[in-house]
């Protein structure tokens, strides 16, 4: 009888194990929603990205590493020159912080290339502005443009 209880156990000790790293964007309905939700919008060029240097003290790092916080580790900081500013107050270059890479179910974002591009971001708690793939404008730029023109 007893091992019944145990032959449950493992089925049971899948679920403990499982990663639950899915991103779910809740969708915004018009640029004007979607802006909205921003504190900043610009129109800018990628200048460099890569991993963010870990600024905490050493025995900050070994706290997280011991599992009691979730470590701010894997983030990219992308530097844009900032060629327009649609929404906030914007001035010279601007890094925004981010996951890197955009595969299915993660939160991360892939600012390949040079091109001019739309970016939305939020301010980030710990100091300067973040964005993710939820934020990724999903309107054409003219519709951005009309939604912050009012």
């Amino acid at each position: 009888m007893l091992l019944k209880g145990f032959a449950i156990l493992p089925v049971f000790a899948l679920f403990l194990v499982m990663p639950a790293h899915a991103c779910s964007c809740l969708g915004a309905d018009s640029a004007a929603e979607q802006a909205e939700a921003a504190d900043i919008v610009f129109i800018g060029r990628v200048l460099h990205s890569g991993p963010q240097a870990d600024t905490r003290p050493l025995w900050r790092r070994w706290l997280d590493w011991r599992g009691r916080e979730a470590p701010a580790h894997g983030r990219h900081v992308t530097t844009f020159q900032v060629d327009e500013v649609l929404k906030g107050r914007i001035r010279g270059d601007i890094a925004i912080g981010h996951l890197p890479g955009i595969r299915a179910g993660e939160c991360g974002v892939d600012f390949a290339g040079r091109h001019a591009r739309l970016v939305l971001a939020w301010d980030d708690p710990g100091g300067g502005y973040s964005t993710s793939i939820c934020s990724l404008p999903r309107f054409p730029e003219p519709e951005f443009r009309a939604a912050l023109a009012d």
